[in-house]
């Protein structure tokens, strides 16, 4: 069920608290049924769009204010942003929007009035340096064009509320709201009605981080999941829509040096994230269950098919029972799972998984020296 959360202005913000916590219990429920299937190895990266959480209070064992706040995933995602944009290395989609945005051939293809959908925009300074650009470049480079509306559509509610927020008192767009909801999953999101064409953004690589499925020991792949998001999207906005995705260009070479530059404390805090809710949950029945004492991550990239999976795994540091709700599980030192995965596809693949999924990539824009490109997709009507 996905609920409206919000509606911000300059001037105020109402809460929708009863459609927060059915979101909330829904997405409980999801994420024990997405922990179970990875211990019992029915699933990899399942658990990828579950991390991205904050507890509502700090009263249980190792989440107490003045503790470990790592232990919360959101924080650690945070911590990761912010060690990496510095250097560069998240910046990648800014310039490319930016690029797109002054060389006007982004705003020629946008409709007159622009009903704008965020789709994943994760925390704030991410959010201005991406949608923000998108924003401003309409607002100051065109007077012919406006934004009617603005649908900020996230999982975490801090990101949904917090970047509506932003977007009202510091970006200027007055009918700026914060939706809590699940749009790779669920074609039921609560859309107020707005004038003009929807224009949906999704940067960051969120709809990459797709899970494969263990059916009968044989793998489902990563492409799979997401041509069904695109799916999912179409049966949403349909007909006509135009959505914004950034994507990389890689090579087995630039995935190497890429993860090898990366700083790893915050995707570490990020990555062990689902232990950490399943301990605040009573997912894991030992409230004194400490991530960190019991897994550590690595990293693999492993190839497919349609391009290559960089996997995100969680190692077992030591061998131990671990208590769940579902039984005890014997994890021996070195066992792994995959918590996460972050696909790289080839073009061709891509066109193809989005086409399959009833877009037409109707455009791909470039920049020297920027190994990411902005895919431009219009909504076919579905079939």
């Amino acid at each position: 069920m996905n609920t409206a959360l919000a509606h911000t202005s300059s001037r105020f913000m109402t809460t929708d608290t009863s459609g927060i916590r059915s979101f909330r219990t829904a997405q409980d429920r999801l994420f024990e049924h997405a922990f179970q299937q990875t211990l019992d190895g029915k699933a990899e990266g399942l658990l990828a769009q579950y991390l991205y959480w904050s507890a509502s209070t700090y009263d249980k064992p190792g989440f107490e204010r003045g503790g470990d706040l790592r232990l919360l995933g959101g924080n650690g995602w945070e911590q990761y942003v912010k060690e990496n944009t510095m250097a560069g290395y998240l910046g990648h989609d800014a310039r490319i929007i930016e690029h797109a945005i002054m060389e006007r051939r982004l705003l020629q293809m946008l409709p007159q009035t622009v009903s704008l959908v965020s789709l994943g925009g994760g925390d704030k300074e991410t959010y201005l340096n991406n949608e923000g650009r998108i924003i401003t470049g309409l607002q100051e480079l065109t007077e012919e064009k406006e934004i009617s509306a603005l649908h900020v559509v996230d999982i975490c509610r801090k990101y949904a509320a917090e970047n509506a927020f932003v977007s009202a008192t510091e970006l200027g767009v007055e009918r700026s709201f914060a939706v809590l909801g699940d749009f790779m999953n669920d074609p039921g999101l609560s859309i107020h009605e707005a004038r003009g064409g929807t224009v949906l953004t999704s940067f960051g690589g969120t709809l990459f981080n797709a899970p494969r499925f263990i059916i009968e020991d044989t793998k489902t792949t990563t492409i799979d999941a997401f041509q069904t998001y695109w799916t999912n999207m179409n049966q949403q906005f349909g007909l006509g829509a135009l959505a914004l995705v950034t994507r990389e260009k890689f090579t087995p070479e630039s995935l190497d040096k890429k993860y090898a530059l990366a700083k790893k404390s915050g995707v570490d805090a990020f990555v062990l994230g689902a232990w950490s809710r399943a301990v605040y949950k009573g997912v894991i029945t030992d409230p004194n269950y400490n991530p960190f004492d019991n897994w550590r991550t690595e990293r693999q990239i492993v190839e497919t098919d349609a391009g290559f999976d960089v996997d995100f795994l969680n190692v077992a540091k030591k061998s131990h029972t671990l208590p769940t709700k579902f039984g005890d599980y014997d994890i021996q030192e070195g066992q792994s799972i995959v918590a996460a995965i972050s696909a790289k596809f080839h073009g061709d693949h891509l066109d193809r998984a989005v086409q399959n999924g009833n877009w037409e990539v109707i455009d791909a824009i470039e920049q020297d020296n920027n190994p990411h490109e902005l895919i431009v997709a219009k909504g076919l009507k579905p079939l």
